[in-house]
């Protein structure tokens, strides 16, 4: 009875001093969850440049960076509002992760929604006063609707399995998320607030985290064939995708530019966590945003 409980001690310790490890050896994060404003002159993101992970702005023509916020909640996934005033964020709140919104003119943050979730979820504006994002209120991970004005909010998908990572594609009116309620991650689409939603890739592997240009000509994704990240791009009427990039290491938080000409991802190929730029007619990759210190120089 000893030898099975000091056994079972032995496997939690192990267990524990590998997660610990695996925790305190991963990489600083430079810049993370890349957001375009929608003139792609302006890019928000993440960082722990400074300690806890906070908002910043990065500007294209500059190349200037300033950090947004400054308070002790960790944050994640910034969102412009389509009228470029606002960010739409997911911040953890006395333990428990909320949407919230930045008004960049005055600095003022509100929430406006918790998510119900261990995680940070992704929230996606519609127009200038609602937004979509990831909750587990009714006990399964479902896209939700919420008027930013009123509060009045709108179950948008209901299925056993999880939805996440939603997409809004203006031109259209439509949703594209990821969702494993068919078995294993495949990318969706729906009309807004019309529940026929549509498979749209069909793989024994994980299709996910899909971004379209403002034309919806291009839709971009995140795919992992036999165990390999790849960037990979669709018609938005289907037919056979085009893998663009297969990523050294990581691979993580596509974002598109209206044009389509340009796609932003996220590696820690360097060492660091930090944004890419694939341009998608020449093939080429650049880091986007350098180290704090190597700006600095």
């Amino acid at each position: 009875m000893k030898s099975v409980l000091w056994v079972l001690l032995a496997t939690v310790f192990l267990v524990g001093a590998f997660f610990l490890f695996k925790y305190l050896n991963l990489p600083p994060v430079t810049a993370s969850e890349p957001a375009w404003e929608m003139r792609c002159q302006r890019l928000a993101f993440t960082s722990d440049r400074t300690g806890t992970r906070q908002l910043y702005l990065h500007q294209l023509d500059t190349e200037v960076t300033e950090q947004l916020t400054e308070t002790s909640e960790e944050k994640h996934y910034p969102a412009w509002s389509p009228n470029g005033a606002q960010l739409a964020f997911c911040q953890k709140v006395e333990g428990d992760w909320q949407i919230a919104i930045l008004n960049l003119e005055t600095g003022d943050i509100r929430n406006v929604a918790p998510t119900h979730t261990f995680n940070p979820m992704r929230p996606v504006w519609i127009n200038n006063e609602s937004i979509v994002y990831p909750s587990e209120e009714t006990g399964n991970r479902e896209l939700f609707a919420i008027n930013t004005a009123s509060g009045s909010k709108q179950n948008l998908t209901k299925s056993p399995g999880l939805d996440d990572h939603p997409h809004y594609i203006p031109i259209t009116n439509q949703l594209l998320f990821t969702s494993e309620r068919d078995g294993n991650k495949e990318i969706y689409m729906m009309e807004m607030f019309a529940y026929n939603v549509v498979r749209f890739t069909s793989n024994d592997h994980y299709d996910g985290w899909a971004v379209a240009n403002a034309d919806a000509s291009r839709i971009f994704y995140l795919s992992r064939p036999e165990g390999k990240a790849t960037l990979s791009a669709m018609n938005y009427l289907g037919g056979q995708p085009r893998v663009l990039h297969t990523f050294e290491s990581g691979g993580y938080y596509p974002a598109v530019c209206n044009s389509g000409d340009k796609v932003l991802f996220v590696s820690d190929q360097d060492g660091d966590e930090s944004i890419f730029a694939y341009q998608f007619e020449s093939g080429e990759v650049h880091r986007l945003i350098d180290r704090p210190e190597e700006r600095m120089e």
